[in-house]
């Protein structure tokens, strides 16, 4: 399967040099945050200037791959009466346009419209748009959207992927294949509206550890969420030629770590080494053992408190973690 990765990227330049040092891998974008922070983003990563933005801009072009830029906040958006406001917001587009940003991640209905009337940028649907239906897709490229990521928690509704697909008419689907994110969580709206108001790291902590709990007492709901394995990739030849990889906001050798299994479509350990360093240090999912988990969430009904079949394998699979 041919593919490339849309990689999350901190703006270190050292960093961007090390990524692509690894001759086998697949990136195509790389996206990162902006330096307009009335329009704040999913995740708390911003670059510092204007200059230091057209400088990722440039070396990233060097490379050969593609920048994106998050705009992506659900929230922090006032009524269009506020013409100073969106003045500024218009003038924001027109400057990532100008730099040679390639890509716009936007949630907001009304950015996303202006982003496609008043610039040259790609747009893409932010999977804060929380796209799960066909209709829902189309909504979002009519307001100009050239890419849609859709909601992970139907990664393994193929079926739906596909009808999704199929109804686009010019858009691409991108799917975000390694968050850790509990299948359909019940703190994830809250979560991102709580990031769009970040002023410093930690500040979601609250939502951060509620998760953190039920997973940690309860591991094997690690094999419930939307996380798609690297040898899995393939599966989804059908319905995009692009998977996000997360990235903003991680330590650089697990970054590292992700995009080289992710290029090379194989991971040898356990896979949370390839989502989320914290969780690898307590819960064991060794990848070479979890070949029959596509088609088990494939055929998933989503009602964990009737059935038994993660927690199962999770018990087969389960080793002490040795760190």
């Amino acid at each position: 399967m041919s593919y490339k990765l849309s990689v999350g990227f901190n703006g270190d330049l050292t960093l961007l040099d090390k990524m692509f040092d690894d001759e086998e891998n697949k990136i195509g974008t790389l996206y990162t945050g902006g330096y307009f922070k009335a329009v704040t983003s999913g995740r708390y990563q911003h670059s510092d200037s204007r200059s230091s933005l057209e400088k990722i801009v440039e070396r990233v072009h060097d490379k050969g791959a593609r920048l994106a830029v998050t705009l992506n906040s659900p929230c922090n958006v006032p009524p269009k009466a506020d013409k100073e406001w969106w003045n500024n917001v218009e003038n924001y587009l027109k400057e990532l346009d100008s730099i040679g940003v390639d890509t716009a991640i936007v949630a907001h209905p009304f950015i996303m419209s202006l982003a496609k009337e008043k610039t040259d940028m790609t747009v893409a649907a932010s999977i804060i748009c929380d796209v799960n239906t066909p209709r829902g897709a189309r909504y979002y490229e009519d307001m100009g959207a050239d890419i849609i990521v859709p909601t992970s928690s139907i990664n393994y509704d193929i079926e739906t992927l596909k009808d999704i697909k199929d109804n686009l008419v010019k858009a691409k689907l991108v799917l975000l294949a390694n968050e850790a994110c509990l299948g359909n969580c019940p703190w994830r709206r809250f979560h991102q509206n709580s990031l769009a108001h970040a002023d410093r790291k930690g500040y979601d902590i609250d939502y951060a550890m509620s998760c953190t709990k039920l997973y940690t007492e309860n591991p094997h709901m690690m094999l419930t969420n939307n996380v798609i394995r690297p040898e899995d990739l393939n599966k989804y030849e059908d319905i995009t030629e692009m998977f996000k990889l997360v990235g903003r906001t991680i330590d650089d050798e697990t970054l590292l770590k992700m995009i080289h299994a992710y290029s090379t479509g194989e991971y040898h350990g356990n896979l949370l080494d390839v989502v989320d360093k914290g969780f690898s240090k307590v819960i064991n999912l060794p990848n070479d053992q979890l070949g029959e988990l596509y088609d088990q969430k494939t055929s998933c009904k989503k009602n964990c408190q009737s059935c038994n079949k993660c927690k199962r394998l999770y018990k087969k699979i389960n080793e002490p973690v040795n760190r």
